[in-house]
C-alpha cells in the first residue's frame, strides 16, 4: 500500500501505517534532511552562513530533544529550520528576509503553546534573536 499524496516514499506491505508512525517516519526524514541542510551551509565562505549554521544547529538539537512536543510537531518545526537554513544560502535579500521572517513566526507559534519552563522556549529565546539578526530583521 502506498499513499503518496502527503507520505512520499512510504511503502508498507501487508498491513496500514498508523498517524504515530508516519510521525515518526516524517520526522527522522526531515531531521535528516535539515542536517544535510545545515551541513550545505556550513561549506560557506561567508562568516554570517557559518554562525547561522551554528545556531541553526543548536535550534535542531533542541527540538528534538524537546519532551514536550509530539513527533508531528517537531517535523514542523525542523521544516522551519530547514527553511531558515535553504534561505541562509541565498542571495536575494528580499526574499531572503520575508521567507526567514515566516519561518521564525511559525517557530514562535510552535514554542507559544509550550509551557515557559520547557527547554525548547529557552534555547529560542536566546536563539531566535540571534537567527533573527543575522537575517537583517531586527
Amino acid at each position: 500500500m502506498s499513499n503518496t499524496a502527503k507520505n512520499e516514499g512510504i511503502i508498507q506491505h501487508g498491513g496500514t501505517i498508523n498517524a504515530e508512525q508516519l510521525a515518526v517516519g516524517r520526522y527522522a526524514m526531515i531531521s535528516g534532511t535539515v542536517t544535510k541542510t545545515i551541513g550545505q551551509l556550513q561549506e560557506s565562505d561567508a562568516s554570517e552562513a557559518l554562525k547561522l549554521a551554528e545556531l541553526l544547529k543548536e535550534l535542531q538539537t533542541a527540538i528534538e530533544a524537546e519532551a514536550n512536543l509530539t513527533q508531528e510537531d517537531k517535523a514542523e518545526a525542523l521544516e522551519q529550520v530547514k527553511v531558515l537554513a535553504e534561505v541562509g544560502q541565498e542571495s536575494k535579500e528580499g526574499v531572503m528576509q520575508k521567507t526567514a521572517k515566516k519561518a521564525i513566526t511559525m517557530l514562535r507559534g510552535t514554542i507559544s503553546v509550550l509551557p515557559t519552563t520547557a527547554s525548547l522556549v529557552e534555547a529560542c529565546s536566546k536563539l531566535l534573536p540571534l537567527i533573527t539578526k543575522l537575517f537583517g530583521l531586527g
